[in-house]
């Protein structure tokens, strides 16, 4: 397991201030923008602008406010600084002088841009930016100016192209074509970048560079001269020097990075100085010393901390949430942190877990008493399962000190309830027996007899209070216990109906199943879909999946849950079809499929061939007995616990006479007659008992043709989801479109009685019986019944993190997930990735803003050199 302390050494250095205040090292800097006179340079740390001098030392905060503050540039009389902030929401220029005060707002945009310079054109001072303003098909930006007092932004110039820089005195206008990343590293191919020269008055354009890799961000440093950065000859970014009227790459390289890239270069306004970022630092460079070398700068700042950590009310940050097998109790997942509550109005809020990690993938055990997920505590992901230890009542009768004699009443205050600690210390729960009892039935003498009648027989064992899934309902503490373990990566966990086995997904797409008892993981299908979709049927027989196949193409295949039969495909079909559900009696299949004209509808299949025999009077009775069952089911009743080793001994001969019994032919019963006729009766009986109601896999099913038999029972423009199959068969739930609006709708088996029932919310699944559908809407868990009406089950809770100890989880996520599924390996591509994950991990470590931390990402995972890949966190501003 990774140690998140030791790479937060280096962010807690402290010093002070001119003025004695404590003072932190300036450890991430960015963006760096530089005077006309080279003597001082602005830096973005930490979401906001900061002012020091170029050769390093004391910085001074610019601008405090919880927006974004990036990119800068001083105008040409150092008068003004022009920056972007999202500070009104939306990101904008605004524009300040060198000391913060006189803020002013120059633009009101509703795209996105970039702020690249501020210089003269046509004998005003503008900004330059680069946008996708005029929506062009072509993805690629335009290069736009902006007058330094504001208003609209105006087209430099009809190509497409960045990065724009004018000369000191506005003749001559640098810029870059070509639209690659610059955090792809070692990038070569048709969208690379090169440097072109405009020229205003004469509207001309001259090509300076045509290296097919990347070359940019050009900076004039005389009329003749300019940097840019390139990554020619060392494969790394560096600064390189031209002359514009030299031939073509006709340049020379100024500094020799080998292992990280360039980024942010800015030139003084008098051509002689440039500082840039290198990874996580800035450097300064004399352009006008021949042969001089980069120097890295260092700076402090005055620090109050308060970014270190962070305090969310995560009511409305839920993503999962679960429905206990009984409905009395819910299940969350907010902000990476697993959260319960009882259904029941006002009822508080319990943390389960804590901590740094990410749990997600919620699922409760048959009987209610397990809450399974997934967490990646353990440096992989694996599946967790977590039991409730104490319940408030338990806290009470265990905090008063209660004797037999004198029994605690239930219904007392809890105390302290917002600051218990989830369960791993948790103390021994008392017996939850004395807490039912009354006081006056307590000292009344039983009579013989009837304390004789409620003695236990025995051989009864006596039932474990441990063993009642509503303690959820009331729980207090926890334990978590793992289920899975390794550096396998284990996802998404589904529950057997029997309550002895979890199915879950491994590293790129394999489904596994561990048995509960012995922990033993048992390969179920190999495959490489991260998005296969699988579910039981009610009675375990049977696993249907949903996966792709190597042309993309998803089908709905049903396994034997023991491997006796061959997978059949269901849907046969070169459409997607997805999300099987099955109906309680695993003789109706509802489906999900794009096979007309590539929208999502409900679709549906009759397993059992003979229902499509039935007349409509037998259906109707069919659905009405469905119904009626599905009214009566219930949790799977708790077993009780293993005995303790010593009667496990006493047992042990009984235990085997079972297992040989059933291992042997009907009529043999000699060594039947050795044993105690009495208990070895009953326990053949039970053995058979349960022989009779276990059905084999595909009983009485003939799915052969099933793929011909499927019926399409939705056809609502645009793509029907979240489905959901009543118990009985008889009914379908989905979202899908009610106009414009999306909607939760159900509807008949044949499609007819659509009906809306409520907004359309994320459904994660249904009620045992049927009568309540439960999912996410807006951030928030909710139930919804059959009938439409929509319960919100809301959370209370605040979380705690620690900043840099959540950007160091982040990054290792990103690792795992690009080192264990790209496509081509990170070994194969020569990279050490282990040792590019610490260097990246320290500089996660520094982040403060979501903003700067997926500018580490992105820098990692720009080392892989490949197309589509980025990360973006939820709630970033700014570059």
């Amino acid at each position: 397991m990774t140690n998140p302390i030791k790479p937060l050494l280096s962010v807690f250095l402290f010093a002070f201030t001119a003025n004695g205040a404590m003072a932190a090292q300036v450890d991430l800097p960015r963006f760096p923008s530089l005077s006309p006179d080279g003597a001082t340079v602005v830096f973005s740390w930490r979401g906001d602008l900061w002012r020091a001098p170029a050769l390093g030392g004391e910085a001074t905060r610019l601008t405090s406010n919880p927006s974004a503050e990036s990119r800068s540039a001083f105008t040409p009389d150092g008068a003004r600084i022009v920056f972007e902030s999202d500070r009104e929401g939306l990101k904008n220029l605004w524009s300040m002088k060198p000391d913060g005060s006189d803020l002013k707002q120059l633009t009101e945009l509703d795209a996105g841009f970039l702020l690249t310079s501020v210089g003269v054109l046509d004998g005003r001072t503008v900004a330059f930016i680069e946008s996708t303003l005029e929506g062009d098909l072509y993805r690629s930006p335009r290069p736009f100016v902006v007058p330094i007092d504001g208003g609209t932004p105006l087209r430099l110039h009809d190509a497409f192209g960045g990065g724009a820089a004018a000369s000191t005195d506005g003749s001559k206008v640098l810029f870059e074509r070509g639209g690659s990343g610059w955090s792809r590293r070692g990038y070569n191919g048709p969208d690379n970048r090169n440097v072109w020269l405009y020229d205003p008055a004469a509207k001309t354009f001259a090509q300076l560079t045509k290296y097919d890799g990347n070359d940019g961000m050009p900076r004039f440093v005389s009329a003749d001269e300019f940097v840019y950065i390139s990554d020619r000859g060392t494969g790394a970014m560096n600064l390189h020097r031209a002359k514009l009227g030299a031939a073509v790459d006709s340049g020379k390289r100024l500094t020799d990075f080998t292992a990280d890239d360039i980024h942010g270069v800015a030139v003084s306004g008098d051509g002689k100085v440039a500082v840039f970022g290198v990874l996580g630092d800035l450097w300064r460079l004399d352009l006008v010393k021949e042969g001089a070398t980069a120097e890295k700068l260092a700076f402090t700042a005055a620090d109050d901390g308060q970014l270190d950590r962070e305090f969310k009310q995560v009511g409305r940050s839920v993503s999962d949430a679960a429905l206990s097998p009984d409905g009395k109790t819910m299940a969350f997942i907010a902000d990476g942190d697993v959260f319960v509550r009882a259904t029941e109005d006002k009822s508080p809020t319990r943390r389960v877990t804590e901590g740094e990690a990410r749990e997600r993938d919620l699922c409760w055990s048959a009987d209610g008493l397990t809450l399974y997920f997934a967490s990646d505590r353990d440096g992989s992901d694996s599946i967790y399962g977590a039991t409730v230890t104490e319940t408030r009542a338990e806290a009470r009768t265990r905090g008063k000190g209660v004797k037999a004699e004198e029994p605690a009443k239930t219904d007392a205050p809890a105390k302290a309830e917002a600051t218990t600690k989830p369960a791993e210390a948790a103390p021994a729960p008392a017996p939850a027996a004395d807490t039912t009892s009354k006081p006056e039935e307590k000292a009344a003498e039983p009579k013989k007899d009837e304390a004789k009648k409620d003695e236990p027989r025995k051989d009864e064992k006596k039932k474990d209070p441990k063993l009642n899934p509503e303690r959820w309902a009331d729980a207090l503490l926890f334990e978590v216990k793992a289920v899975t373990s390794g550096p396998d990566n284990d996802r998404r966990p589904v529950a057997s109906p029997d309550g002895g086995a979890l199915l879950f997904t491994r590293n790129l797409g394999d489904l596994a199943r561990v048995d509960l008892a012995t922990g033993e993981v048992t390969m179920l299908r190999e495959g490489w879909d991260d998005e296969l979709e699988y579910v039981y049927s009610p009675d375990g027989s049977m696993i249907a999946i949903a996966e792709s196949d190597q042309d993309f193409n998803k089908d709905i295949w049903l396994l034997a849950a023991d491997g006796s039969r061959a997978p059949v495909n269901i849907t046969r079909h070169p459409d997607n079809d997805g999300r099987p559900r099955f109906s309680a009696d695993g003789k109706m299949l509802a489906f999900l499929s794009e096979r007309t004209y590539e929208e999502s509808d409900v679709w549906v299949v009759m397993l059992d061939r003979d229902l499509e025999g039935y007349t409509p009077r037998d259906l109707d009775q069919y659905f009405k007995d469905g119904a009626e069952a599905a009214k009566k089911r219930k949790p799977l009743e708790p077993k009780q616990a293993e005995p303790a080793p010593a009667d496990a001994a006493k047992d042990a001969v009984k235990t085997d006479e079972v297992k040989t019994a059933e291992s042997k032919p009907a009529e043999s019963k000699s060594d039947e007659a050795k044993s105690d006729g009495a208990k070895q009766g009953e326990a053949k009986k039970d053995e058979a008992k349960k022989a009779e109601t276990k059905k084999p896999a595909f009983d009485g099913l003939e799915l052969d043709d099933a793929y011909l038999r499927v019926r399409r029972v939705t056809s609502i423009p645009g793509d029907e989801g979240n489905l959901e199959i009543s118990p009985a068969g008889d009914r379908i739930y989905f979202t899908g479109a009610d106009g414009k609006e999306p909607a939760l709708f159900s509807v008949k088996y044949d499609g007819s009685e659509q009906k809306k029932l409520a907004a359309a919310i994320g459904v994660a699944g249904m009620s045992l019986t049927g009568d309540r559908l439960f999912g996410v809407n807006s951030g928030q868990g909710v139930t919804v019944g059959t009938a439409g009406d929509l319960k919100t089950v809301d959370i209370s809770a605040i979380s705690e993190v620690v900043v840099a100890r959540r950007n160091i989880q982040k990054l290792d996520e990103v690792s795992r997930i690009m080192g264990g599924r790209f496509y081509v390996s990170p070994e194969e591509k020569k990279l050490d990735w282990p040792a590019l994950t610490s260097r990246h991990r320290d500089l996660a470590a520094r982040a403060r803003t979501s903003d700067e931390f997926d500018f580490v990402a992105n820098m990692f995972i720009g080392h892989l050199d490949a197309s589509h890949l980025g990360v973006r966190s939820p709630e970033a501003g700014g570059g």
